[in-house]
């Protein structure tokens, strides 16, 4: 090959590679959706759905002009009738691939979600890791609180997820465990007007964690308090950072410990007159408070603080548990683990495992906490 012939080549080459891409739409020509929102429609039967995207428009000269995001609110038959009507009134596209968050309403939640998730099975723009969340009260009315420390309200709601105070549920996770018949559990918000200083004390929605919702069947079935939301996350592995505060002598001494470090054990034991579960609540923490009014030693107190502690969580998880039974919800996903160590075991409850669980699934509950640093003593 001549010097001129390589040359022509090398010339072709570097032009094919600045055509740019054919086979994707422009970024221009798509509207990014960053949340969804989910309630119970107008009329019997119909889903009312919400999406949140960012607006460039609104960026001048770097700083933002209003809000920079909008909401658009349908209701319809069904999801895909829904997204069509909305976007019959777009001049963009819809994309799903910048998607943060789904939000779900408790009384939408209470009717089932097989509806989305058989959408969300259908949808490959929904990226199966994004964060879901449900909200007492209308979905489409929390989608328009203002985002205080972040830039959207949607990346708060993914903060509420991300940072483990609660649950970290993604529809992937909600997804296995409804098809394997289990229960699962998200982290539940409720949202209100309160003032706000940089809003020059202008009342704002704001919103908060309430506790965690259980589904069972696709379903939402009750609610779970803070303190027992917390124990079924200890139990799942999922939160950090969560300080646990203990009181003795009567109230005149106190101690508080934050666990930086959670790693439960979830055991199957046998089935004897019911399936038997045990279930170990390990963590490690740092003492950071602790007044002892009777000035014992560092090793006694912290003995003292260790033992109420672990049975403060026992309870709670007891107390958790015993509500997930009553609704037949299966949120620690124990069914699979007894599928997993019990194959031939399983297949005889399979079919009705939740109401094995409601009636017979017993649980053996203990604690195993260490405090790694003594912090300062008052």
């Amino acid at each position: 090959m001549t010097y001129a012939s390589r040359m022509f080549l090398v010339l072709l080459m570097t032009a094919l590679l600045l055509t740019g891409c054919w086979s994707k739409a422009e970024l221009n020509e798509g509207l990014f959706i960053d949340g969804i929102y989910l309630d119970k429609g107008q009329k019997e039967g119909q889903v009312q759905l919400s999406i949140s995207s960012f607006i460039t428009a609104k960026l001048k000269d770097g700083e933002a002009s209003g809000k920079p995001f909008t909401v658009v609110t349908k209701s319809g038959d069904n999801i895909p009738d829904v997204l069509t009507s909305i976007q019959k009134d777009l001049t963009r596209r819809i994309d799903f691939s910048h998607v943060q968050v789904v939000l779900v309403a408790e009384e939408y939640a209470r009717l089932g979600l097989g509806e989305l998730f058989d959408w969300f099975k259908r949808e490959p723009g929904v990226e199966l890791n994004t964060y879901i969340l449900s909200v007492k009260g209308e979905a489409s009315n929390i989608a328009q609180l203002t985002p205080i420390t972040e830039q959207l309200p949607s990346e708060v709601f993914k903060r509420f997820s991300v940072q483990n105070y609660m649950l970290n549920s993604t529809v992937r996770h909600c997804l296995i465990a409804a098809e394997s018949g289990m229960g699962f559990a998200m982290t539940a918000l409720n949202y209100g007007d309160q003032k706000v200083a940089s809003e020059n004390g202008e009342k704002e929605l704001w919103a908060g964690i309430k506790g965690i919702d259980v589904f069972g069947d696709r379903a939402l079935k009750g609610e779970l308090s803070i303190d027992q939301g917390r124990a079924i996350s200890w139990g799942l592995g999922k939160f950090r950072d969560q300080v646990y505060s203990v009181n003795w002598d009567e109230g005149r001494s106190t101690g508080s410990v934050l666990i930086t470090r959670v790693h439960p054990k979830l055991i199957y034991k046998g089935d004897q007159d019911g399936p038997l579960f045990k279930i170990v609540l390990k963590g490690r923490g740092n003492l950071v408070y602790k007044k002892d009014m009777e000035h014992r030693s560092n090793a006694e107190s912290n003995e003292i603080i260790m033992e109420l502690l672990g049975k403060r969580v026992v309870k709670d998880m007891e107390k958790a548990l015993a509500k997930t039974q009553q609704w037949g919800a299966d949120v620690l996903n124990l069914g699979m683990l007894m599928e997993w160590n019990s194959p031939e075991e399983w297949q005889a409850y399979k079919d009705q495992w939740p109401e094995v669980y409601r009636s017979k699934a017993q649980f053996e509950i203990d604690a195993d906490i260490s405090i790694s640093n003594q912090g300062s003593m008052r």
